[in-house]
């Protein structure tokens, strides 16, 4: 039996150096040559790993070589379930970072909650955002204070495609609206601004970028936006800050109102303005001209809107 044993084992040898490895795994498997098997089936084609993976998995005390060699061969799924049905959880995280939308729903859900079970929060937020899972995903972030990135919103975000089913576009909205709203509670205003705007949201997005107090981003998006309610929130916003020392703001405030065309809001402006040179430089030459701006505007006003 001894002289057997080598022949097999020779002819195995002979098999694998041949490059000739289902022969080699068939009698590997026959003549229970695990650790031989084991090798020659990570060498084989994904049919020879799966032939293995069984003979593997008949044997209890063998389960790790079956669920590595399922995962090899392509079959997570498998390889997963054996994970939970055997405990063989140091294994496990590693194999599910290959599921995919594609994988069931089931499985994802498993694999997910056994990660959160845990405490392993941001590798399960992965696992859902690769299976396009956001709203979970966004659950999770929210419930576990795991801060969403920009890459993690852009993940979330799915492509606007030119003939979209109306299915696809809610989804979409949905999907960019609670990431906007999360974006928010966590206090990125940047993000969030950015999402509601990929919607069209652009009233919203302003509101919420006036929140974060960034003025050359306020000015920017009010500029590329080119919405007349936008230009006035920009204006509004500016006439709170220190425009009296800085030209620049006051030349965006009286370009947003005029394009925003609210004209009762620039005449307005006009005569603050007319008031603090009065007030602070008594300059009467300059408040005389920021009244007669004032004035103008006002005549153009009551020209559109004839009593």
């Amino acid at each position: 039996m001894e002289g057997d044993a080598q022949d097999i084992r020779k002819a195995v040898h002979f098999f694998t150096k041949a490059q000739c490895y289902s022969p080699a795994i068939q009698l590997a498997k026959e003549y229970g040559l695990e650790n031989e098997l084991m090798g020659l089936a990570l060498l084989g084609s994904p049919e020879d790993m799966m032939g293995a993976a069984r003979f593997f998995e008949a044997n209890v005390d063998t389960q790790e070589k079956a669920i590595t060699l399922y995962h090899k061969a392509g079959e997570v799924s498998k390889a997963l379930e054996l994970c939970f049905q055997h405990k063989q959880y140091s294994i496990l995280q590693q194999i599910a970072e290959d599921l995919t939308e594609e994988s069931s729903p089931e499985m994802v859900e498993r694999v997910a909650g056994y990660l959160l079970e845990h405490m392993q929060f941001e590798k399960a937020v992965d696992l859902l955002l690769k299976s396009k899972r956001f709203m979970e995903a966004l659950d999770v972030c929210m419930t576990h204070n795991i801060t969403i990135t920009s890459e993690m919103a852009d993940a979330m975000t799915l492509p606007k495609l030119e003939n979209e089913s109306p299915a696809y576009t809610q989804k979409r909205v949905e999907v960019l609206e609670r990431l906007a709203d999360c974006c928010l509670a966590q206090g990125s205003h940047h993000l969030a601004t950015k999402k509601l705007a990929q919607i069209g949201n652009k009233t919203k997005a302003m509101k919420v970028l006036l929140k974060s107090g960034d003025t050359d981003k306020i000015v920017f998006f009010a500029t590329v936006t080119r919405q007349k309610d936008v230009y006035i929130m920009a204006a509004n916003y500016l006439q709170s800050l220190d425009w009296k020392k800085k030209p620049d703001i006051m030349k965006n405030i009286i370009n947003f109102y005029t394009k925003g065309r609210a004209m009762d809001s620039l005449a307005g402006f006009y005569d603050a303005c007319a008031q603090v040179e009065i007030d602070e430089f008594q300059d009467y030459p300059k408040a005389y001209g920021a009244l007669k701006e004032s004035l103008s505007t006002l005549e153009k006003v009551k020209a559109k809107n004839p009593i």
